[in-house]
This record gives structure tokens, sequence and C-alpha cells, in this order.
């Protein structure tokens, strides 16, 4: 501690800020403390720490079905969207300019802020805000596209979302924010939200209709003529 040290940085000529490109910066350090990370001992006081747990096994367990649920989440995940995209493959669907433009002009504004968050300077997201714009188009035709065959597959086989299962969802977005349902329910109802969880619910049901009754083909295997 104490110590400091002064160097000098020269910016590269397409630097982002156009006033300090090819300009030389001068940084001065001092250092003012060093910490040393301490973990703690692994042990049955620790593992009462980290929640309702007896001992460390008991700990350790609840990580590893953790670990495996998660796995097994992700590996549906994957299935589902292997499963898309042989439907979109097999079935494309024209979808009107209108649309897409639409939804990507939502998709954009959702990608611009996320990567403000993730700490991209706005001066790099407008370098790429082209590639960001085209890439969002391609995404909103399909999902829009994806969206259309999930009506006409519910359509075609009754599917729907009971009122039930709406309330449930609600309930669940009010433990998860405010606490209280009424209050989410008369949010949603202002800002006409129910019926896109009513659409949720049964695209979630389709994609598991869609799911449990695919062909699966045995891997290494494949159809040979006689």
């Amino acid at each position: 501690p104490g110590q400091s040290k002064d160097f000098e940085v020269t910016l590269p000529d397409d630097y982002a800020n156009k006033e300090l490109a090819g300009k030389t910066a001068r940084y001065s350090l001092e250092l003012k403390e060093i910490k040393a990370e301490q973990l703690p001992e692994l042990n049955d006081e620790l593992a009462k720490q980290a929640g309702e747990y007896e001992s460390l096994e008991q700990l350790k367990e609840q990580i590893r079905a953790n670990i495996t649920t998660m796995r097994e989440q992700e590996a549906l995940s994957e299935e589902k969207n292997q499963l898309m995209d042989a439907v979109l493959e097999k079935h494309p669907i024209e979808v009107p300019d209108s649309l897409v433009e639409r939804q990507a002009k939502y998709n954009i504004q959702r990608r611009v802020q996320e990567s403000i968050l993730r700490g991209i300077s706005r001066e790099e997201i407008e370098q790429n805000r082209d590639q960001i714009a085209q890439s969002a188009r391609e995404a909103s035709r399909r999902q829009i596209a994806w969206q259309l065959i999930l009506e006409k597959i519910a359509k075609a086989e009754s599917i729907e979302a009971a009122d039930e299962e709406v309330d449930n969802r609600v309930r669940e977005m009010a433990e998860s924010r405010t606490g209280d349902m009424a209050e989410m329910r008369q949010h949603l109802e202002k800002n006409n939200m129910i019926e896109d969880i009513r659409h949720e619910i049964v695209f979630k049901k389709v994609i598991d209709f869609l799911h449990q009754n695919a062909v699966r083909k045995p891997a290494g295997k494949s159809r040979k003529n006689s």
C-alpha cells in the first residue's frame, strides 16, 4: 500500500470517442490496500448457514440435485428448439413485412437495453446498430412464423388455456413481484396483458404436445432401401 505508478496509453485512431482518438492518455494509479479472499471451512455449520440443511452432506446432495435438474431442463429446451427448427423447415410460412417490422422494433429496443445493462457503451451499440437491426428482423420473422404455426395447431387440436390456469399464472407473477394478486391482475388488465398470458399458456401446451408426439429417430441408425 502507498505505492504509485504513472503510465501513458496511446488511444487508437478508430477509438469510439473521436475527440480522444489518436491522442495519448496519462494514467496515475495508487495502491490503497491489498485484500485476500478467505473462504469459509466446509462443514455442517456452513451448511446450516446456507439454508435449512442439517449437514454438509445434505447440502451437497441438494446441489447435485439442482445441477441434475438444470441439465435436464437445458436438454429439454434444446430438444424443443430443434423441434421448432424442424417444424419451420417443413412448414415454411410467409410472414407480412409489416408484422416483422413491428416485432423487430420491439426486439431492437430490448437488445439495446440488454447491451446497456451488460456495460456496452452507446457508441459501440450505435456502431453495430445495422447488425443488431438485421439480427432482430430475422429473429422476429422466425418468431412470428412459429407463433402462427402454434396458433393453427392449437385450433386444430382444441388446445386452450382455462381461466384457472390464467389465474395461477397471475398468482405466480404476483408472488414474485408485488405479492398482491388483485393489484397484479389490475395492472395486467389495464395494459391488456391477460390475453398475452393466455396465449403464452396455450403456446406452451402446444409445444409440449408437439414434443410428446415427435417421432424420435435412434441415433446412429439410418433407413436403407432393400
